[in-house]
């Protein structure tokens, strides 16, 4: 399964200043195991995901000990708000979550924007 086949991945620099959406954005890799098994919880959440966030991939298939120093392992998701320019982190889970664990995390902050 190929990543975001049902999904519109954006460019994390084409979010918006001031987000009228959270910013969705995973760290992964096509060789980690747990990472295709997320692939599929997200493909089946290309319809909340497209329509409530700015979905944003960073695929990271070489050696990534300096892609960020506080990235300790993957797949990894962060979600963000954009306020004025800045981005605002709001929260972190790893993706060894389930399709309705990440349904109950994606509608939490949908209600809450």
């Amino acid at each position: 399964m190929s990543w975001g086949q049902d999904i519109n991945w954006v460019d994390i620099d084409s979010v918006p200043s001031n987000s009228d959406k959270h910013i969705f954005v995973v760290w992964t890799a096509d060789w980690c195991a747990p990472c295709k098994r997320y692939r599929k919880v997200l493909n089946d959440n290309a319809a909340l995901l497209n329509e409530h966030y700015y979905p944003v991939k960073f695929v990271v298939n070489k050696k990534w000990t300096n892609v960020l120093d506080d990235i300790k392992s993957i797949p990894i998701t962060r979600i963000f708000t954009k306020e004025d320019g800045n981005f605002i982190f709001l929260e972190e889970f790893d993706g060894e979550y389930d399709d309705e664990n990440t349904k109950l995390i994606l509608n939490y902050y949908i209600e809450s924007k």
